[in-house]
C-alpha cells in the first residue's frame, strides 16, 4: 500500500506544533502569578520608595516596623522580596502566623526559617572543619517562650556582625490579646538593649493601633510604613516584566486595560495578563490585543474565587428589579482617596451614567446602607458620621470582579 508522504509529513508538524504550543504556554504561566505571592526577584514591581523605608529600619539599631494596609494589595510579596533581596547582606527569617497561634508558636517558626552553617574542627591537623547546618530554632529551649529569651537568643545570634531582620507576616490573623502583647514587650526589650536585630509586622490593617493595639508603650521604637494599592505604572511594571519572561507583547492599548481594570490589585493584573497570554497562544500569536483581554475577563468572572462569588451574588440577588447590582458597580467604579474610601456623592455620577438617566443621593442612600449590612452580605465596609458617612469594599478582591461582571 502506498505511503503518503505529505499525509505524515503533515501529521508531523501538527504535532511539532502542539508540542511547541505547549511549551509556549508552559513558559508564559510560569511569568504570572495571581495565586500566590512573588518570590522571583526579576518579577517583582517596585514600591517606590518602601524598600528604601524598611532599609532605613534595618540599619538604625532600635528601631522596628509595621507594614499595613489593605488585603491585597502586595505586602506579603513585598516582604518576601525584601528577606530575598538583602539575604546576602542580612540574616533574615520569615514565618506566617495562623489563628491560634501563640508567641512561641511563631518564634519558633521565625527562628527556624533561620539555617546557620557552623564549622567544627575534625581531628588531625591537616583536616578540613566540618560543616554543620542547622536552623536558629536550637538557640531556643523547649519551654515557653518568654520575649526575653526572644532577645537573649537574637543578641547571641547578631554576634555574628550580620545585621538580623525577621517578617512576620498576616500578623492581623492573632487575636490573642496576650500574644500580642508580648511582641510588643520583645520589639520593646530589642530596643531598650540595642540588639542588631529589626522586627518588622506585616498584616491587614487601616491603622498600626488594630494590628499591635500596645504599640503606645513601643511608639519611639516602630516606625509605620502603610502599603496602599499599587499605582498604575506599578501595576505596568508587572505586565511588562511578565510579558518579557514569558516572550511575548502587548498592545499598550490592552495593557492600560488591565491595568485599569485591576484597580491597584496586582492579583488581577497577574491574573488578566495571564489569560490574556494563553488566549493569544492559543491562536498562534505572541502579541496580545484587547480581543485577549475579553477573553481574559470571562475566563476571569468563570475562574474567580467561590468566595468572591458568593459575595457578589448575596448583594446583588433578588426576586424582583432593583439597582443593587448597579450601585455596587457604581461603587466599584467611584473615585476613592488613598484608603479606598469614597462618599455617596462619589458615586452619584457614575450610576448616572450606568442607568442613563440622572440620579440623586436620596435615590440609592438606601441601596448604599444596605450594602454595608448584613443583609447584602456586609460588602461595604461604612465608617463616619451620620451625613458623612464614607464607604469601601470590605474584601478589595471584590471590587475588580464587580467591574469585570459589569
Amino acid at each position: 500500500m502506498p505511503v503518503n508522504l505529505d499525509s505524515k509529513g503533515s501529521s508531523e508538524q501538527a504535532s511539532e506544533t502542539r508540542d511547541d504550543k505547549r511549551k509556549n504556554r508552559y513558559r508564559f504561566s510560569t511569568a504570572f502569578s495571581p495565586s500566590a505571592p512573588i518570590t522571583q526577584q526579576e518579577l517583582f514591581a517596585s514600591r517606590g520608595t518602601r524598600f528604601d523605608d524598611v532599609l532605613q529600619i534595618i540599619t538604625q539599631r532600635g528601631q522596628h516596623g509595621v507594614i499595613y494596609g489593605e488585603r491585597g494589595v502586595g505586602k506579603t510579596s513585598f516582604a518576601t522580596m525584601m528577606a530575598d533581596v538583602y539575604s546576602d547582606v542580612i540574616l533574615t527569617g520569615r514565618a506566617n502566623c495562623a489563628s491560634g497561634e501563640d508567641f512561641s508558636t511563631v518564634v519558633r517558626h521565625l527562628f527556624d526559617s533561620i539555617v546557620l552553617t557552623l564549622h567544627t574542627p575534625r581531628a588531625g591537623f591537616e583536616a578540613p572543619p566540618k560543616e554543620v547546618v542547622i536552623t536558629a530554632k536550637e538557640l531556643l529551649g523547649k519551654d515557653d517562650l518568654a520575649p526575653d529569651d526572644v532577645r537573649r537568643a537574637l543578641a547571641l545570634l547578631s554576634g555574628s556582625g550580620q545585621p538580623i531582620v525577621l517578617f512576620i507576616d498576616e500578623f492581623d490573623r492573632i487575636e490573642d490579646r496576650v500574644t500580642r502583647r508580648k511582641f510588643a514587650d520583645a520589639i520593646k526589650a530589642l530596643s531598650d538593649y540595642a540588639v542588631d536585630a529589626t522586627i518588622v509586622l506585616v498584616g491587614v490593617a487601616d491603622n498600626v493601633g488594630e494590628l499591635i493595639a500596645e504599640h503606645q508603650s513601643i511608639n519611639r521604637a516602630l516606625v509605620q510604613i502603610h502599603m496602599p494599592r499599587m499605582e498604575t505604572s506599578e501595576l505596568g511594571e508587572i505586565v511588562d516584566k511578565g510579558m518579557a519572561k514569558g516572550g511575548m507583547a502587548i498592545e499598550n492599548s490592552a495593557k492600560e486595560w488591565i491595568v485599569s481594570l485591576s484597580r491597584g490589585l496586582p492579583h488581577y493584573t497577574h491574573l488578566l495578563s495571564l489569560h490574556a497570554g494563553l488566549a493569544a497562544i492559543s491562536e498562534d500569536r505572541d502579541t496580545i490585543t484587547e480581543a485577549d483581554v475579553r477573553t481574559a475577563i470571562r475566563a476571569a468572572i468563570t475562574k474567580a474565587q467561590e468566595y468572591i462569588l458568593q459575595m457578589y451574588e448575596k448583594a446583588t440577588w433578588s426576586t424582583r428589579q432593583t439597582n443593587y447590582r448597579e450601585v455596587l458597580l457604581a461603587c466599584a467604579v467611584a473615585p476613592t482617596d488613598a484608603r479606598g474610601y469614597f462618599a455617596a456623592s462619589d458615586v452619584r455620577d457614575p450610576l448616572s451614567t450606568i442607568l442613563s438617566r440622572k440620579y440623586e443621593i436620596p435615590n440609592f442612600i438606601a441601596n448604599l446602607n444596605k450594602l454595608a449590612s448584613e443583609e447584602r452580605g456586609d460588602v461595604l465596609q461604612k465608617t463616619g458620621i451620620a451625613r458623612s458617612f464614607r464607604y469601601r469594599f470590605r474584601d478589595p478582591l471584590l471590587q475588580p470582579y464587580v467591574i469585570l461582571r459589569g
